[in-house]
């Protein structure tokens, strides 16, 4: 009794279409080549007018402008080729994770020889193909140690395996409906920068600047010099962390968050990662000490600069000072102190570990309005900025994930 030939079809399929799909080598169905690198001694072959693609600009988006320019003279002696929009660059090598990633010219450029140049034949739908290929991102990394070589070649590229719908419409449905979900990734991401910009600006703009008594921005009402106090005044506790012994179980196994440098993000000060817990006894037999809630964790060792406020009790590592029982409007202090520990991270002493010690930082002198009103208005501003951009990232990752579960069922 033979067995039944298992179909080869995508598990989420649009109504309609019911054929098999085939697999094709990449060489197949598109035209594959690699670019090159104008001499960097000439200056005769560098910024001019022509796009020059490296594996800086392939991170699977539609690449529309590119970090470096080469002049025609560039082009005509070198090994750079010309690629037209449409054109899929596949990283054969380069820092980092950079092999295997793809992207897609958006615009006439010439690419280096890191690049593979994939001109997908025009009875095939490129896009369909692009997305096939960021599908199997990891496991065309793999290929190069499988060649036995640190980086992909053109021959691996070539004999990269993709699995085609036979109706160049189903084609086209797939890509345009994925598509549809990168360009509302994208207009989340452009929404979210420009949130991340006004912050920033709103950051200069709303404390006053060296040499001044006022911010340049006052909410209405509010018009007095803003006085000068030491960070010392700003709370009624300042308290250091410890790293209970990871030997010793008992410490690792209660319920009081145990905050580290890694667990905050740059930029980000209103939430932490919370990944370790310890114990009761951890607090009672080593330097670690139970922070009240409501309070900022400052890191003044490694990642110095980064902060959040904390709104339950907590430990922190010796990496950070925190500050509790606070005396001023919480939000206020928060983005206070991010906005001068920016500044002051550059004036940090230290060689392998940067850092401020408590002393510096309590000591150091910044400007606060008079009024409790107008440090809640800033504070509340600011925060409710964050929060809208946090919200953008919500739903950019919440994409992601979707985008990624899509690429998995639509694809053979």
């Amino acid at each position: 009794m033979t067995s039944k030939k298992q179909r080869k079809v995508p598990e989420l399929r649009f109504r309609g279409f019911t054929d098999d799909w085939e697999q094709r080598k990449l060489s197949d169905i598109s035209q594959i080549n690699s670019g090159g690198t104008p001499d960097r001694k000439n200056k005769a072959y560098w910024n001019g007018d022509i796009p020059w693609a490296t594996t800086a600009e392939v991170n699977f988006t539609v690449i529309k402008q590119t970090s470096e320019t080469i002049t025609k003279l560039g082009l005509t002696n070198s090994s750079a080729k010309l690629m037209s929009p449409g054109t899929i660059l596949l990283a054969m090598y380069g820092q980092g994770k950079t092999r295997g990633q793809v992207g897609m010219l958006g615009i006439n450029s010439a690419t280096n020889q890191a690049n593979a140049n994939i001109k997908v034949n025009v009875e095939l739908n490129n896009w369909f193909v692009y997305f096939q290929l960021v599908r199997d991102y990891t496991k065309i990394r793999k290929l190069a140690n499988e060649g036995g070589q640190a980086n992909l070649s053109l021959s691996l590229v070539k004999d990269i395996r993709i699995s085609i719908a036979p109706d160049k419409a189903e084609q086209k449905k797939i890509s345009g409906f994925l598509k549809h979900v990168d360009d509302t990734i994208a207009l989340h991401q452009r929404k979210q920068s420009l949130l991340k910009k006004l912050k920033q600006g709103y950051l200069q703009k709303l404390f006053p600047q060296k040499g001044q008594q006022q911010p340049e921005l006052r909410f209405p009402g509010f018009t007095d010099d803003w006085e000068q106090r030491k960070l010392a005044e700003t709370a009624s506790e300042f308290i250091g962390g410890g790293t209970p012994s990871t030997s010793v179980n008992e410490f690792w196994t209660g319920e009081i968050p145990w905050i580290q440098s890694s667990n905050l993000a740059e930029n980000v000060v209103d939430r932490v990662a919370i990944d370790k817990k310890i114990s009761e006894n951890a607090i009672l037999k080593t330097a670690a000490k139970k922070i009240s809630s409501n309070s900022i964790a400052v890191v003044t060792r490694v990642g110095v600069g980064k902060l959040a406020f904390i709104p339950f009790e907590y430990a922190t590592s010796q990496d950070f000072l925190s500050f509790s029982k606070l005396k001023v409007s919480p939000w206020f202090l928060v983005y206070l102190l991010s906005e001068k520990l920016a500044k002051w991270g550059n004036e940090t002493q230290g060689t392998s570990i940067k850092g401020i010690t408590k002393k510096e930082l309590l000591s150091k002198k910044v400007l606060m309005p008079s009024d409790s009103m107008e440090e809640q208005a800033v504070g509340e501003l600011l925060k409710k900025l964050d929060s809208t951009i946090a919200l953008h990232q919500q739903e950019i990752d919440r994409l992601q994930q979707l985008k990624q579960g899509y690429l998995q069922k639509m694809f053979v």
